[in-house]
Protein backbone atom coordinates (compact mmCIF):
# COMPACT_ATOMS: atom_id res chain seq x y z
CA UNK A 1 0.00 0.00 0.00
CA UNK A 2 1.47 3.29 -1.21
CA UNK A 3 2.70 5.79 1.46
CA UNK A 4 0.30 9.21 1.31
CA UNK A 5 2.25 12.52 0.94
CA UNK A 6 0.64 13.40 4.27
CA UNK A 7 2.13 10.56 5.73
CA UNK A 8 5.53 11.25 4.50
CA UNK A 9 5.35 14.41 5.91
CA UNK A 10 4.91 12.59 9.34
CA UNK A 11 7.63 10.84 9.11
CA UNK A 12 10.11 13.28 7.62
CA UNK A 13 8.42 15.50 10.69
CA UNK A 14 9.62 12.72 12.97
CA UNK A 15 12.86 12.72 11.92
CA UNK A 16 13.83 16.04 12.34
CA UNK A 17 12.33 15.79 15.83
CA UNK A 18 15.14 13.02 16.22
CA UNK A 19 17.52 15.35 14.71
CA UNK A 20 16.49 18.32 16.89
CA UNK A 21 17.38 16.45 19.95
CA UNK A 22 21.06 15.84 19.56
CA UNK A 23 23.88 17.38 22.41
CA UNK A 24 26.26 18.94 20.73
CA UNK A 25 28.95 16.54 20.21
CA UNK A 26 32.50 16.31 17.99
CA UNK A 27 29.73 13.73 15.68
CA UNK A 28 26.78 16.19 16.18
CA UNK A 29 29.24 18.90 13.57
CA UNK A 30 28.22 16.08 10.54
CA UNK A 31 24.95 16.20 11.25
CA UNK A 32 25.00 19.76 11.48
CA UNK A 33 26.63 20.14 7.65
CA UNK A 34 23.87 17.34 6.52
CA UNK A 35 20.90 19.50 7.89
CA UNK A 36 22.32 22.95 6.33
CA UNK A 37 23.02 20.54 2.82
CA UNK A 38 19.28 19.82 3.67
CA UNK A 39 18.32 22.81 4.10
CA UNK A 40 19.77 24.65 0.91
CA UNK A 41 18.14 21.19 -0.95
CA UNK A 42 21.59 19.43 -1.88
CA UNK A 43 20.38 15.84 -0.68
CA UNK A 44 23.12 14.12 -2.12
CA UNK A 45 26.02 15.99 0.23
CA UNK A 46 23.36 15.62 3.04
CA UNK A 47 23.00 11.58 2.54
CA UNK A 48 27.13 11.79 1.91
CA UNK A 49 27.52 13.33 5.12
CA UNK A 50 25.22 11.16 7.46
CA UNK A 51 26.22 7.66 5.76
CA UNK A 52 29.54 7.09 8.09
CA UNK A 53 28.00 8.78 10.96
CA UNK A 54 25.08 6.20 10.94
CA UNK A 55 27.40 3.67 10.28
CA UNK A 56 28.95 4.19 13.23
CA UNK A 57 25.92 4.03 15.23
CA UNK A 58 24.76 8.03 15.47
CA UNK A 59 21.32 7.69 16.18
CA UNK A 60 20.15 11.09 14.73
CA UNK A 61 21.88 10.69 11.42
CA UNK A 62 20.30 6.75 11.19
CA UNK A 63 16.86 8.73 11.88
CA UNK A 64 17.58 11.48 9.23
CA UNK A 65 18.97 8.94 6.70
CA UNK A 66 15.93 6.67 7.17
CA UNK A 67 14.24 9.84 5.97
CA UNK A 68 15.76 10.41 3.40
CA UNK A 69 15.48 6.75 1.63
CA UNK A 70 11.69 7.19 2.71
CA UNK A 71 11.43 10.01 0.49
CA UNK A 72 14.03 9.53 -2.26
CA UNK A 73 16.19 12.45 -1.96
CA UNK A 74 19.78 12.38 -2.13
CA UNK A 75 18.88 8.58 -2.41
CA UNK A 76 16.94 6.07 -4.18
CA UNK A 77 13.87 5.54 -2.71
CA UNK A 78 13.71 2.37 -0.49
CA UNK A 79 11.20 1.94 2.07
CA UNK A 80 12.87 -1.28 3.86
CA UNK A 81 15.98 0.86 4.03
CA UNK A 82 14.20 3.58 5.53
CA UNK A 83 12.60 0.93 7.89
CA UNK A 84 16.09 -0.81 8.92
CA UNK A 85 17.66 3.05 9.72
CA UNK A 86 14.62 4.33 11.28
CA UNK A 87 14.65 0.78 13.83
CA UNK A 88 18.03 0.99 14.07
CA UNK A 89 17.82 4.98 15.26
CA UNK A 90 14.54 3.40 17.46
CA UNK A 91 15.98 1.00 19.65
CA UNK A 92 19.00 3.26 20.78
CA UNK A 93 15.76 5.56 22.04
CA UNK A 94 15.91 8.21 19.14
CA UNK A 95 12.13 9.40 19.71
CA UNK A 96 11.76 10.56 16.13
CA UNK A 97 12.88 7.52 15.08
CA UNK A 98 10.15 5.51 17.31
CA UNK A 99 6.99 7.84 15.81
CA UNK A 100 8.52 7.43 12.07
CA UNK A 101 9.31 3.91 12.38
CA UNK A 102 5.55 3.59 14.09
CA UNK A 103 3.96 5.29 11.16
CA UNK A 104 5.71 3.19 8.47
CA UNK A 105 5.21 0.18 9.95
CA UNK A 106 1.48 1.10 10.14
CA UNK A 107 0.99 1.29 6.57
CA UNK A 108 4.07 -0.45 5.21
CA UNK A 109 4.70 -3.39 7.41
CA UNK A 110 8.12 -5.24 6.47
CA UNK A 111 8.47 -9.58 5.79
CA UNK A 112 9.79 -9.15 9.78
CA UNK A 113 7.39 -6.74 11.30
CA UNK A 114 3.48 -6.60 11.43
CA UNK A 115 1.40 -3.59 12.25
CA UNK A 116 1.38 -4.53 15.88
CA UNK A 117 5.35 -3.40 16.17
CA UNK A 118 3.37 -0.22 14.67
CA UNK A 119 1.28 0.19 18.08
CA UNK A 120 4.39 -1.00 20.05
CA UNK A 121 7.09 1.95 18.56
CA UNK A 122 3.84 4.17 19.02
CA UNK A 123 3.03 3.64 22.45
CA UNK A 124 7.01 3.84 23.26
CA UNK A 125 7.21 7.39 21.55
CA UNK A 126 3.72 8.29 23.40
CA UNK A 127 5.06 7.19 26.81
CA UNK A 128 8.24 9.34 26.04
CA UNK A 129 6.01 12.43 25.83
CA UNK A 130 6.07 12.46 22.24
CA UNK A 131 2.03 14.20 20.90
CA UNK A 132 1.44 13.02 17.78
CA UNK A 133 2.83 9.71 18.51
CA UNK A 134 0.11 9.35 21.12
CA UNK A 135 -2.59 10.27 18.89
CA UNK A 136 -1.30 7.77 15.97
CA UNK A 137 -1.53 5.26 18.82
CA UNK A 138 -4.63 6.38 19.17
CA UNK A 139 -5.81 5.90 15.70
CA UNK A 140 -4.50 2.51 15.69
CA UNK A 141 -6.18 1.32 18.55
CA UNK A 142 -9.38 3.11 17.72
CA UNK A 143 -9.56 1.16 14.01
CA UNK A 144 -8.23 -2.13 15.27
CA UNK A 145 -4.99 -2.56 13.66
CA UNK A 146 -1.81 -4.38 14.87
CA UNK A 147 -4.26 -6.44 17.28
CA UNK A 148 -8.01 -5.61 18.44
CA UNK A 149 -10.21 -2.73 18.82
CA UNK A 150 -9.31 -0.72 21.94
CA UNK A 151 -11.32 2.53 21.94
CA UNK A 152 -11.13 3.09 25.69
CA UNK A 153 -7.23 3.36 25.65
CA UNK A 154 -7.44 5.00 22.48
CA UNK A 155 -9.57 7.66 24.16
CA UNK A 156 -6.47 7.97 26.98
CA UNK A 157 -4.30 8.31 24.55
CA UNK A 158 -6.53 11.12 23.02
CA UNK A 159 -6.96 12.72 26.24
CA UNK A 160 -3.18 13.23 26.58
CA UNK A 161 -2.41 14.54 22.82
CA UNK A 162 -5.43 16.76 23.05
CA UNK A 163 -4.45 18.43 26.47
CA UNK A 164 -1.51 19.38 24.83
CA UNK A 165 -3.52 20.90 22.19
CA UNK A 166 -3.28 18.36 19.50
CA UNK A 167 -6.41 19.55 17.46
CA UNK A 168 -6.57 16.30 15.20
CA UNK A 169 -6.32 14.09 18.93
CA UNK A 170 -9.36 16.54 19.84
CA UNK A 171 -11.98 16.10 17.18
CA UNK A 172 -11.27 12.51 16.95
CA UNK A 173 -11.84 12.78 21.13
CA UNK A 174 -15.20 14.72 19.92
CA UNK A 175 -16.29 11.68 17.49
CA UNK A 176 -15.75 9.17 20.13
CA UNK A 177 -18.08 10.71 22.38
CA UNK A 178 -21.05 10.82 19.58
CA UNK A 179 -20.65 7.80 19.24
CA UNK A 180 -20.37 5.96 22.82
CA UNK A 181 -17.48 4.56 21.82
CA UNK A 182 -14.78 3.60 24.29
CA UNK A 183 -16.54 6.74 26.41
CA UNK A 184 -20.01 7.98 27.69
CA UNK A 185 -21.93 9.02 24.60
CA UNK A 186 -22.13 12.97 25.32
CA UNK A 187 -23.21 15.20 22.75
CA UNK A 188 -22.79 18.54 24.54
CA UNK A 189 -18.87 17.30 25.10
CA UNK A 190 -18.22 16.47 21.43
CA UNK A 191 -19.81 19.56 20.64
CA UNK A 192 -17.54 21.56 23.15
CA UNK A 193 -14.16 19.44 22.06
CA UNK A 194 -15.01 20.35 18.38
CA UNK A 195 -15.44 24.04 19.32
CA UNK A 196 -12.06 24.58 21.41
CA UNK A 197 -10.50 22.90 17.91
CA UNK A 198 -12.38 25.54 15.67
CA UNK A 199 -11.53 28.18 17.44
CA UNK A 200 -8.00 27.19 17.42
CA UNK A 201 -8.28 27.48 13.46
CA UNK A 202 -8.23 23.67 13.06
CA UNK A 203 -9.99 22.96 9.56
CA UNK A 204 -11.22 19.62 10.26
CA UNK A 205 -12.67 21.09 13.18
CA UNK A 206 -14.21 23.71 11.21
CA UNK A 207 -15.92 21.56 8.71
CA UNK A 208 -17.42 19.29 11.96
CA UNK A 209 -18.31 22.26 13.33
CA UNK A 210 -20.28 23.26 10.24
CA UNK A 211 -21.69 19.79 9.46
CA UNK A 212 -22.44 19.12 13.51
CA UNK A 213 -24.73 22.74 13.19
CA UNK A 214 -26.05 21.75 9.85
CA UNK A 215 -27.58 18.20 11.22
CA UNK A 216 -28.31 19.75 14.81
CA UNK A 217 -30.56 22.57 13.40
CA UNK A 218 -33.86 20.31 13.80
CA UNK A 219 -34.38 20.52 9.92
CA UNK A 220 -32.51 17.34 9.18
CA UNK A 221 -33.06 13.47 10.50
CA UNK A 222 -30.32 12.84 10.58
CA UNK A 223 -28.00 10.98 14.00
CA UNK A 224 -25.15 13.36 15.45
CA UNK A 225 -22.95 9.98 15.59
CA UNK A 226 -23.87 9.20 12.04
CA UNK A 227 -20.77 12.25 11.45
CA UNK A 228 -18.33 10.42 13.26
CA UNK A 229 -18.76 7.41 10.54
CA UNK A 230 -17.97 10.09 7.48
CA UNK A 231 -15.09 11.45 10.51
CA UNK A 232 -13.77 8.12 10.50
CA UNK A 233 -13.96 7.75 6.46
CA UNK A 234 -12.27 10.74 6.31
CA UNK A 235 -9.33 9.98 8.15
CA UNK A 236 -9.09 6.73 6.23
CA UNK A 237 -5.85 9.16 4.25
CA UNK A 238 -4.38 8.40 7.50
CA UNK A 239 -4.55 4.92 8.42
CA UNK A 240 -5.56 2.27 6.37
CA UNK A 241 -9.34 1.93 8.66
CA UNK A 242 -9.54 -1.37 7.02
CA UNK A 243 -13.05 -2.29 7.10
CA UNK A 244 -15.50 -1.80 4.09
CA UNK A 245 -18.96 0.21 5.24
CA UNK A 246 -21.93 0.22 2.50
CA UNK A 247 -22.08 4.24 3.92
CA UNK A 248 -19.47 4.65 1.42
CA UNK A 249 -21.12 5.10 -2.14
CA UNK A 250 -19.96 6.32 -5.34
CA UNK A 251 -21.27 8.77 -8.29
CA UNK A 252 -22.29 6.26 -11.23
CA UNK A 253 -24.03 9.47 -13.18
CA UNK A 254 -21.90 11.16 -15.13
CA UNK A 255 -23.31 14.80 -14.47
CA UNK A 256 -25.24 13.96 -10.80
CA UNK A 257 -26.39 16.87 -8.77
CA UNK A 258 -26.43 17.08 -4.96
CA UNK A 259 -29.37 19.41 -3.78
CA UNK A 260 -30.50 21.58 -1.02
CA UNK A 261 -32.96 19.13 -0.16
CA UNK A 262 -34.87 15.66 -1.13
CA UNK A 263 -36.75 16.86 -4.22
CA UNK A 264 -36.22 17.11 -7.74
CA UNK A 265 -36.18 20.06 -8.65
CA UNK A 266 -34.92 21.43 -5.11
CA UNK A 267 -31.89 24.37 -5.53
CA UNK A 268 -28.27 22.26 -6.87
CA UNK A 269 -25.41 22.20 -4.30
CA UNK A 270 -22.90 21.31 -6.28
CA UNK A 271 -22.25 18.82 -9.39
CA UNK A 272 -20.98 15.56 -8.52
CA UNK A 273 -17.69 14.05 -10.75
CA UNK A 274 -18.77 10.52 -12.03
CA UNK A 275 -17.01 7.58 -9.67
CA UNK A 276 -16.68 10.30 -6.61
CA UNK A 277 -17.15 8.34 -3.34
CA UNK A 278 -19.48 10.25 -1.14
CA UNK A 279 -20.50 9.37 2.73
CA UNK A 280 -24.22 8.55 3.20
CA UNK A 281 -25.77 9.92 6.66
CA UNK A 282 -28.95 9.00 6.39
CA UNK A 283 -31.60 7.42 3.91
CA UNK A 284 -34.80 8.19 3.24
CA UNK A 285 -36.48 6.69 0.38
CA UNK A 286 -34.96 6.65 -2.90
CA UNK A 287 -33.13 9.72 -1.05
CA UNK A 288 -29.80 9.73 0.40
CA UNK A 289 -28.11 12.97 2.52
CA UNK A 290 -24.49 12.38 1.81
CA UNK A 291 -21.42 14.23 3.03
CA UNK A 292 -18.13 14.79 1.15
CA UNK A 293 -14.71 14.67 1.98
CA UNK A 294 -14.82 18.22 2.20
CA UNK A 295 -17.60 19.16 4.36
CA UNK A 296 -20.18 19.99 2.00
CA UNK A 297 -23.17 18.45 2.68
CA UNK A 298 -26.64 17.76 0.56
CA UNK A 299 -29.22 15.50 -1.01
CA UNK A 300 -28.72 12.65 -4.00
CA UNK A 301 -31.37 10.40 -5.87
CA UNK A 302 -30.20 6.77 -5.20
CA UNK A 303 -30.55 6.41 -9.09
CA UNK A 304 -27.18 8.41 -9.41
CA UNK A 305 -25.10 5.98 -6.67
CA UNK A 306 -23.58 3.03 -7.06
CA UNK A 307 -22.70 0.59 -4.20
CA UNK A 308 -18.39 0.76 -3.88
CA UNK A 309 -17.20 -2.65 -5.39
CA UNK A 310 -14.63 -4.97 -2.50
CA UNK A 311 -11.66 -2.89 -4.99
CA UNK A 312 -12.87 0.61 -4.33
CA UNK A 313 -10.26 2.29 -1.87
CA UNK A 314 -13.02 3.90 0.51
CA UNK A 315 -10.90 7.26 0.78
CA UNK A 316 -11.32 10.46 0.17
CA UNK A 317 -7.89 10.16 -2.18
CA UNK A 318 -9.29 12.62 -4.91
CA UNK A 319 -11.82 15.48 -5.82
CA UNK A 320 -15.23 14.41 -4.72
CA UNK A 321 -17.27 17.52 -6.18
CA UNK A 322 -16.30 19.88 -8.65
CA UNK A 323 -17.69 22.68 -6.26
CA UNK A 324 -15.87 21.63 -3.69
CA UNK A 325 -12.34 21.16 -3.95
CA UNK A 326 -9.75 18.60 -4.38
CA UNK A 327 -6.93 16.87 -2.76
CA UNK A 328 -4.79 16.96 -6.13
CA UNK A 329 -6.07 20.38 -6.40
CA UNK A 330 -6.04 21.72 -9.86
CA UNK A 331 -5.53 25.31 -11.11
CA UNK A 332 -6.01 25.84 -14.88
CA UNK A 333 -6.35 22.04 -14.93
CA UNK A 334 -2.73 21.62 -14.01
CA UNK A 335 -2.10 19.63 -10.71
CA UNK A 336 -0.24 22.08 -8.43
CA UNK A 337 1.68 19.52 -6.64
CA UNK A 338 3.06 18.38 -9.49
CA UNK A 339 3.03 21.08 -11.30
CA UNK A 340 6.32 23.03 -13.29
CA UNK A 341 6.90 25.44 -15.02
CA UNK A 342 6.16 24.28 -18.49
CA UNK A 343 3.15 22.71 -17.69
CA UNK A 344 1.89 26.06 -16.20
CA UNK A 345 2.97 28.04 -18.77
CA UNK A 346 1.38 25.77 -21.87
CA UNK A 347 -1.62 26.06 -19.45
CA UNK A 348 -2.14 29.53 -19.29
CA UNK A 349 -1.07 29.71 -22.87
CA UNK A 350 -4.06 27.82 -24.05
CA UNK A 351 -6.05 29.96 -21.89
CA UNK A 352 -4.99 32.47 -23.94
CA UNK A 353 -3.07 34.45 -20.93
CA UNK A 354 -1.11 37.18 -22.36
CA UNK A 355 2.29 37.45 -20.49
CA UNK A 356 3.25 40.97 -19.23
CA UNK A 357 7.06 40.82 -17.31
CA UNK A 358 8.58 40.05 -20.71
CA UNK A 359 11.52 42.66 -20.34
CA UNK A 360 10.67 43.68 -17.28
CA UNK A 361 12.27 43.66 -13.59
CA UNK A 362 9.97 45.17 -11.41
CA UNK A 363 10.17 43.48 -8.27
CA UNK A 364 7.22 43.32 -5.84
CA UNK A 365 8.43 45.56 -2.62
CA UNK A 366 8.11 42.80 -0.13
CA UNK A 367 11.01 40.96 -1.68
CA UNK A 368 13.50 44.28 -1.52
CA UNK A 369 15.42 43.02 -4.54
CA UNK A 370 15.40 46.19 -6.73
CA UNK A 371 18.52 45.78 -9.26
CA UNK A 372 19.88 42.73 -6.82
CA UNK A 373 18.22 39.86 -9.21
CA UNK A 374 16.21 39.03 -12.25
CA UNK A 375 12.88 38.90 -11.68
CA UNK A 376 12.20 36.95 -14.07
CA UNK A 377 14.42 34.10 -12.66
CA UNK A 378 11.68 32.82 -10.54
CA UNK A 379 8.02 34.66 -11.46
CA UNK A 380 5.99 34.33 -14.41
CA UNK A 381 3.85 37.62 -14.86
CA UNK A 382 0.33 37.70 -16.57
CA UNK A 383 -2.41 39.90 -17.25
CA UNK A 384 -5.11 38.66 -14.87
CA UNK A 385 -8.49 40.30 -16.65
CA UNK A 386 -8.91 37.22 -18.83
CA UNK A 387 -8.56 34.83 -15.74
CA UNK A 388 -10.62 36.25 -12.87
CA UNK A 389 -13.13 38.64 -12.29
CA UNK A 390 -11.64 41.52 -10.52
CA UNK A 391 -7.97 40.33 -11.39
CA UNK A 392 -5.08 43.27 -12.83
CA UNK A 393 -2.54 40.91 -12.82
CA UNK A 394 -1.58 37.13 -11.94
CA UNK A 395 2.04 36.29 -10.31
CA UNK A 396 3.32 33.18 -10.88
CA UNK A 397 6.27 31.86 -8.71
CA UNK A 398 8.71 28.81 -9.12
CA UNK A 399 11.78 27.50 -7.02
CA UNK A 400 14.69 25.83 -8.58
CA UNK A 401 14.01 22.64 -10.80
CA UNK A 402 10.86 25.16 -12.11
CA UNK A 403 9.00 23.41 -9.77
CA UNK A 404 5.26 25.20 -8.57
CA UNK A 405 5.66 27.27 -5.88
CA UNK A 406 3.09 29.81 -5.86
CA UNK A 407 0.35 31.54 -7.39
CA UNK A 408 -1.03 34.94 -6.49
CA UNK A 409 -4.28 37.45 -8.12
CA UNK A 410 -3.38 41.08 -7.61
CA UNK A 411 -6.50 43.30 -7.57
CA UNK A 412 -7.36 47.37 -7.03
CA UNK A 413 -6.39 48.18 -3.91
CA UNK A 414 -9.10 48.72 -1.38
CA UNK A 415 -11.81 46.97 -3.43
CA UNK A 416 -13.63 45.48 -0.65
CA UNK A 417 -16.52 43.93 -2.01
CA UNK A 418 -14.39 42.05 -4.18
CA UNK A 419 -12.72 40.29 -1.60
CA UNK A 420 -16.07 39.83 0.47
CA UNK A 421 -17.35 38.05 -3.62
CA UNK A 422 -13.73 36.18 -3.74
CA UNK A 423 -14.77 34.25 0.04
CA UNK A 424 -17.93 33.46 -0.92
CA UNK A 425 -17.08 31.99 -4.08
CA UNK A 426 -13.89 30.08 -2.41
CA UNK A 427 -16.68 28.61 -0.23
CA UNK A 428 -18.54 27.33 -2.81
CA UNK A 429 -15.80 25.58 -3.99
CA UNK A 430 -13.29 24.09 -1.26
CA UNK A 431 -16.21 24.22 1.70
CA UNK A 432 -15.85 26.16 5.18
CA UNK A 433 -12.88 27.89 5.98
CA UNK A 434 -10.77 29.04 9.19
CA UNK A 435 -10.33 32.45 9.62
CA UNK A 436 -7.73 34.52 11.11
CA UNK A 437 -8.33 38.36 11.89
CA UNK A 438 -5.91 40.59 12.54
CA UNK A 439 -7.64 44.18 13.16
CA UNK A 440 -9.07 45.02 9.96
CA UNK A 441 -7.86 42.63 8.26
CA UNK A 442 -9.26 39.13 7.72
CA UNK A 443 -7.92 36.04 5.89
CA UNK A 444 -9.65 32.80 4.90
CA UNK A 445 -7.35 29.57 4.96
CA UNK A 446 -8.19 25.98 3.20
CA UNK A 447 -6.10 23.08 3.46
CA UNK A 448 -5.98 20.57 -0.04
CA UNK A 449 -3.46 18.04 0.46
CA UNK A 450 -0.05 19.90 -0.04
CA UNK A 451 -1.84 23.27 -1.68
CA UNK A 452 -2.68 25.75 0.63
CA UNK A 453 -5.25 28.74 -1.04
CA UNK A 454 -5.67 32.15 1.09
CA UNK A 455 -7.67 34.66 0.76
CA UNK A 456 -9.42 38.00 1.95
CA UNK A 457 -8.81 41.34 2.36
CA UNK A 458 -6.41 43.91 3.84
CA UNK A 459 -7.09 47.50 4.79
CA UNK A 460 -3.92 49.00 3.48
CA UNK A 461 -3.56 46.68 0.21
CA UNK A 462 -7.20 45.80 -0.75
CA UNK A 463 -8.43 41.63 -2.14
CA UNK A 464 -5.85 38.86 -2.17
CA UNK A 465 -5.99 35.16 -3.56
CA UNK A 466 -2.77 33.04 -3.47
CA UNK A 467 -2.03 29.62 -4.17
CA UNK A 468 0.66 27.95 -2.79
CA UNK A 469 2.51 24.78 -2.27
CA UNK A 470 4.16 25.55 1.39
CA UNK A 471 7.14 23.50 1.23
CA UNK A 472 8.11 25.01 -2.34
CA UNK A 473 7.26 28.37 -1.69
CA UNK A 474 9.80 28.47 1.69
CA UNK A 475 12.71 26.87 -0.69
CA UNK A 476 11.48 29.83 -3.49
CA UNK A 477 11.51 32.54 -0.58
CA UNK A 478 15.09 31.14 0.47
CA UNK A 479 16.91 31.14 -2.73
CA UNK A 480 15.49 34.68 -3.18
CA UNK A 481 17.14 36.07 -0.08
CA UNK A 482 20.57 33.92 -1.03
CA UNK A 483 20.29 35.63 -4.22
CA UNK A 484 19.94 38.91 -2.25
CA UNK A 485 22.47 38.70 -0.11
CA UNK A 486 25.17 37.32 -2.96
CA UNK A 487 24.18 40.25 -4.58
CA UNK A 488 24.73 42.86 -1.68
CA UNK A 489 28.21 41.07 -1.42
CA UNK A 490 29.28 41.41 -4.31
CA UNK A 491 28.27 45.04 -4.37
CA UNK A 492 30.39 45.73 -1.57
CA UNK A 493 33.47 43.81 -2.54
CA UNK A 494 33.06 46.33 -6.06
CA UNK A 495 32.82 49.21 -4.19
CA UNK A 496 35.67 48.46 -1.71
CA UNK A 497 37.72 48.61 -4.66
CA UNK A 498 37.14 51.54 -5.01
CA UNK A 499 38.98 52.82 -2.24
Amino acid sequence: MPLSTFLRQKILAAAALGVSLVNATPASAGLIDAKEAHERGDFTTAAQELQPLAATGNAAAQAHLGSLYLSGRGVQRDLEQARIWMEKAARQGNVGAKLGLGILLSRHPSQDTDQSDARRWLKAAGDDGVVEAQYQAALLLDAGIGGPPDPATAAEWLRLAASAKHMDATTLLAMLHLEGRGVPEDSEQASRLIETAASAGDERAIQLRHLLETLSGGKQPVPLSALAGWDRWRRAGEIDLGSKTDKVMAVKSPKANLRIKPAPKAQVVAQMEQDRPVYVLVRRGEWSMVATPDAVIGWMNQSTLAASTPGDVQRPATASVRSAGSQQLELFGVSLTTADRPTMQQALSALGARDVGNGSNQWPGRYNMQGLANYRTWFDLYDGKGLLDGAIKLEVGYAKGARFAVARYIFSNFDVLNGQRLVEMLKQKYGPSSVRHSGFDEEHVWRRGDVVIRAGSKHMTGPFLVYEVPEVFRQLEQEIEDARQNAVRRKAVQQSGRF
